[in-house]
């Protein structure tokens, strides 16, 4: 999903429109979820975060 489809507006005007969209919400609560595993390291050295950073 796009990051910017999280801050898109809707405008929901009809009772119909409003129960499906709840159900919806409603269902991907319970949707299982995905775990996601990130490979990291943790960087202290200040001349290697301005190497990064310069790229």
């Amino acid at each position: 999903m796009a990051t910017s489809s999280f801050f898109a507006d809707i405008t929901i005007k009809d009772k119909k429109t409003a129960q499906s969209f709840l159900k919806a919400m409603e269902d991907s609560e319970k949707a299982p979820k995905k775990q996601i595993k990130i490979n990291s390291k943790k960087v202290d050295d200040k001349e290697t975060l301005r190497r990064m950073f310069l790229k």
